[in-house]
């Protein structure tokens, strides 16, 4: 069985939790739309800012090279902080509070030829920002796109979690199944 591992790295997760107890900001971009869907966001708060992007990877499976989206994240510089403010693509600034933690949506993609599991792919595919009232949700719109859609929930809950498209499909052959995990970062 081959296994594809797109999840955040610990570095990645340490510049997470630096931003707890932070003012919450804004989120945007240089280039983000107002329907906030985009490959690339800025996290602002009061003293720092991180970019959470979208990017692409080749995996082989089989006899077949696959491209699996995934998210990253990265502490901003101050020149696409200063380029984010000076566009005014500035969204949920009405949500001024402080980030209590952050968690992620985990799946794991799992594709059968009959009774054999032929490749697991292990993807985070949302990052939750916790404020003080209500989350906002960055998610993989696909696993085949660089996209990701940010909105503002009131409360989270995995069971209502807009799940990412995927190409894959059942057929006489081919089984794949999905299964959702939601892991708080510490």
């Amino acid at each position: 069985m081959i296994a594809i591992n797109n999840t955040f790295s610990a570095v990645e997760l340490k510049q997470l939790l630096a931003l707890v107890n932070e003012e919450f900001k804004f989120i945007g971009g240089p280039e983000v739309p107002e329907f906030l869907v985009s490959d690339s966001f800025v996290i602002g708060t009061s003293n720092s800012a991180v970019v959470v992007s979208a990017g692409m990877q080749d995996a082989s499976v089989g006899d077949k090279i696959e491209d699996f989206s995934y998210l990253m994240v990265e502490v901003a510089d101050s020149d696409l902080v200063e380029k984010t403010l000076k566009s005014g693509n500035l969204f949920l600034l009405n949500r001024r509070n402080g980030i209590t933690g952050f968690s992620i949506v985990r799946e794991v993609l799992t594709h059968s030829e009959g009774s054999e599991t032929r490749w697991q792919l292990i993807s985070d595919v949302a990052l939750v920002v916790h404020l003080v009232e209500g989350c906002i949700v960055l998610r993989m719109v696909s696993h085949s796109v660089e996209a990701i859609a940010v909105e503002y929930v009131s409360d989270f809950s995995i069971n209502s979690f807009e799940k990412s498209s995927s190409r894959f499909g059942n057929d006489l052959f081919d089984t794949y199944s999905s299964t959702f995990e939601l892991i708080e970062v510490e």
